[in-house]
């Protein structure tokens, strides 16, 4: 009966935490939304196109510079200043 109680109080809690959630957080909207980054630091990517066709068709990201864009790394060619949809995951 205790072990009954106690669950009933932990159900009851975590409707109370759900209800007081702010509805950015729960449910966001489109313009407060950023969606979570898929890229990091230090990460290895394929190129949808090269640069010159000499050089490797994976680059290492090295870090970003603005929401769309990244400076990385790319083996025979030096650094680079690639936009997100020049490079996709591995």
């Amino acid at each position: 009966m205790k072990l009954e109680t106690e669950f009933r109080l932990c159900l009851e809690r975590q409707k109370l935490e759900w209800a007081f959630r702010a509805p950015c957080e729960v449910f966001p909207s489109q313009e407060n939304y950023i969606p979570p980054q898929k890229f990091t630091a230090s990460s290895w990517v394929k190129l949808v196109e090269l640069p010159s066709p000499f050089c490797a068709d994976e680059a290492l990201l090295l870090c970003q510079c603005s929401e769309s864009q990244w400076l990385a790394w790319l083996p025979d060619y030096g650094e680079i200043l690639l936009e997100v949809d020049q490079f996709t995951e591995q």
